[in-house]
């Protein structure tokens, strides 16, 4: 009898803990009647963002968002830490707290569309993942914000003064205006919380498997260290006042210790990428990683793909792919690379050599045979197993001190010596998997315990002119994006539209929710009790304690029935 006393008190306290630790909330598209609106399930979900009740969530809880279409803002207010992080995830068939709520229809697991309106972070709020996942292990891109008809706004913002660390926004399309008279930025992230000359108050967010496109810019990142961008896809960056805002692939200024990887920078159906990973002439960075990406087609004047206007010290590019640019890809124009920096193992094809920076060892550039890809017509990267002069298998150096892997989860060097370019050679299928944890990304963060956040509050922070125009110290005021770099006299050949259709060998048909295909992986930077890990839901500790408890309890009875 003690026995069953003690393990029902165990249970009880277990179940509490619990409780007490998670919960799950609902939210459905703005407009509606979903009966009480406390976000209890999906029968009562709360009736848009603008509705979350975000004092009553707590941290290691879950948000659950249904499929349509929202017109507020997300404005997500909690700060969290690395061990119970925030999720904010879109509505999936595969998750029993999806599906097991009340109200449950299958048409609630759909693209979540955010017409007109992005996700701001504008104060201290740490540790929060938003996530677009249509299957537990990565799937598609289920969140869609969409800004076409607009003239400026940003998908993502960190406004100026947010303290912003340790976030993760994952399989997410960031549709921007498009090639239209920009009246404000039009960036698809604005990563520029200013706060004041040299007080860098953003660490340590990811952003993973991303679709930006249609913007001026894709990504501003100034004031923020320890950025991690992978699986990023960007194209058609452009704009018809291309003086005034000046495409750039990601824009860096007066950041450090950031990791670029696994990506992919082209041009489009319109437009390239601009300036490329920008390293911008008012300098302040250092110690970023460039690896396994792949840049191709940038083959106008004024496109680029990694771009040095500054000096950077710690700059390592390894293991990239360049194809068909008009200018190296590391090129340097009027900076340079300082102490600590390498280019190595950096596949050139069509494409002259990678600028002198740093360290450069076993870099391969091919002006046109012999053709390394399996299949270059359509924009296979994957290289053929043929080796010896021109070919890139098996003729780089071990890096396995810094990553292991391709964008394909391929091991480098599986086959005894490591492979030039973005993938290892692999003979067979490509595995399906991610890359290991890079061991110097940063870790992750969440948000804090505010009231709910008025209803229509957020228009872009931009509406009227560039954001940083009046911030000391501004990149877009000490640097102005409009100047582009030294000796770019010349409009970006991605200024207008191109009037043929793509002919990259890659659709830009599919805007929204897409599958991907460049081996999906997880989310490595998992969170507190009942949190996915990967993809797949970790067994919560209160779980494996019960597991334990009840194995206890039989053996003591057991012991009992024997000295019977």
């Amino acid at each position: 009898m003690r026995s069953l006393t003690w393990f029902l008190a165990a249970w009880t306290l277990l179940a509490g803990s619990q409780q007490a630790s998670a919960a799950d909330w609902y939210v459905r598209p703005d407009g509606g009647s979903y009966g009480s609106e406390d976000g209890s399930d999906w029968s009562n979900a709360f009736d848009g963002f603008a509705d979350v009740a975000w004092s009553s969530i707590a941290c290691g809880d879950t948000v659950w968002v249904a499929g349509g279409l929202y017109t507020q803002p997300l404005l997500p207010q909690k700060k969290c830490t690395s061990a119970s992080r925030l999720q904010i995830r879109r509505a999936r068939a595969d998750a029993g707290a999806v599906t097991s709520a009340a109200g449950w229809s299958s048409q609630l697991a759909a693209t979540v569309h955010m017409k007109g309106a992005g996700i701001t972070l504008s104060g201290d709020h740490d540790f929060i993942t938003v996530s677009g996942r249509t299957t537990a292990s990565g799937g598609g891109h289920g969140w869609w914000i969409d800004l076409s008809g607009e003239t400026s706004g940003s998908a993502i913002t960190f406004d100026n003064g947010a303290d912003v660390d340790g976030n993760t926004f994952e399989y997410l399309d960031l549709q921007g205006p498009g090639n239209v008279t920009y009246t404000g930025d039009g960036r698809g992230m604005d990563l520029t919380p200013y706060a004041g000359s040299g007080a860098n108050i953003c660490s340590g967010n990811t952003f993973s498997h991303l679709k930006i496109w249609n913007w001026e810019s894709g990504v501003y990142n100034v004031w923020c260290d320890g950025s991690v961008f992978e699986y990023i896809e960007e194209y058609d960056l452009t704009a018809v006042n291309w003086s005034a805002y000046h495409p750039n692939g990601i824009f860096i200024h007066s950041s450090s210790d950031g990791v670029v990887r696994y990506s992919r920078f082209r041009r489009g159906s319109v437009a390239g990428c601009g300036e490329g990973i920008f390293f911008e002439q008012s300098g302040g960075c250092s110690n970023w990683r460039i690896y396994g990406n792949l840049f191709h087609d940038l083959d106008s004047t004024g496109l680029k793909a990694i771009h040095v206007t500054s000096t950077v010290t710690g700059l390592r590019v390894y293991n990239n792919t360049f194809d068909n640019i008009v200018l190296p890809g590391v090129f340097l124009n009027g900076g340079a690379c300082g102490a600590g920096s390498e280019v190595k193992n950096n596949l050139s094809y069509a494409t002259s050599a990678p600028s002198s920076c740093g360290a450069m060892s076993n870099n391969l550039t091919v002006p046109s045979t012999p053709d390394p890809f399996v299949n270059r017509a359509a924009k296979d990267y994957h290289i053929v197993g043929t080796t010896g002069s021109g070919y890139p298998r098996n003729a780089g150096t071990d890096l396995s001190a810094l990553f292991t892997t391709d964008m394909d989860g391929v091991a480098f060097g599986a086959d005894g010596t490591w492979d030039v370019g973005a993938y290892e050679h692999a003979a067979g299928p490509v595995p399906d998997g991610g890359p290991a944890p890079d061991s110097a990304a940063p870790k992750d963060s969440a948000a804090p315990k505010d009231s709910a956040a008025p209803k229509d509050s957020a228009a872009p922070k931009d509406s009227a002119a560039p954001k940083d125009s009046a911030a000391p110290a501004a990149p877009d005021s000490a640097a102005p994006k409009d100047s582009a770099a030294p000796g770019d006299s010349a409009a970006p050949g991605d200024a207008a539209p191109d009037s043929s259709p793509a002919t990259d060998g890659l659709s830009d048909g599919t805007r929204h929710g897409d599958a991907t295909t460049d081996g999906s992986r997880g989310d490595t930077l998992g969170g507190g009790c009942g949190c996915e890990i990967d993809g797949t839901p970790a067994t919560p500790w209160w779980a494996i304690a019960l597991a334990a408890v009840l194995a206890c309890a039989r053996r003591r009875s057991r012991r009992t029935e024997g000295r019977r």
